[in-house]
């Protein structure tokens, strides 16, 4: 088995990554600003070379249901290999130079892969918390960094009274 490094050099990079070393502080809609922002560089560069598009479908940033902060990993499923590579390739490594944070970005395979296995795995989920932005969610179109659809929430939501 490769070394987390080597990953992306070898024949079983795969189109789910984790996102780890996030800083708490950040929201899901900055994470998804990143990888529209990401997406949408990707697919200008793709539009002169015939290269393929960068775009996901599947969006998980954990939180912390007490304190509103994130867990300081997600999950992003991209809709090829070569979108996967790519992000990697630009965050791999990289600090995250954001709210004083001296935590530097890594981009692994995650455990579970595909938008099927992604589903599959957290339909069944319950998230007992006082918001839907808490739970998981699945694009469809895709997400290219142009197009911006809507959320559709995976899993089930238990309103968990008089939280913060």
């Amino acid at each position: 088995m490769p070394a987390p490094d080597d990953e992306l050099n070898s024949g079983s990079w795969k189109t789910t990554v984790m996102l780890k070393n996030i800083p708490n502080k950040f929201s899901k809609l900055q994470l998804l600003d990143l990888l529209d922002e990401h997406c949408r560089k990707e697919n200008t560069k793709a539009a002169d070379d015939s290269s393929t598009p960068s775009e996901f479908d599947f969006f998980y940033l954990p939180m912390d249901f007490q304190s509103g902060s994130n867990l300081g990993y997600a999950f992003v499923n991209f809709t090829s290999v070569a979108a996967a590579r790519k992000l990697h390739g630009e965050l791999h490594h990289k600090p995250w130079n954001a709210y004083g944070s001296r935590k530097v970005c890594e981009v692994t395979q995650a455990k579970i892969q595909g938008s099927d296995g992604l589903l599959k795995h957290f339909k069944a989920s319950i998230f007992t918390c006082s918001s839907e932005s808490y739970l998981p969610v699945f694009f469809n179109p895709s997400r290219d960094g142009f197009r911006h659809t809507q959320e559709r929430l995976v899993g089930k939501l238990v309103y968990l009274k008089n939280a913060t």
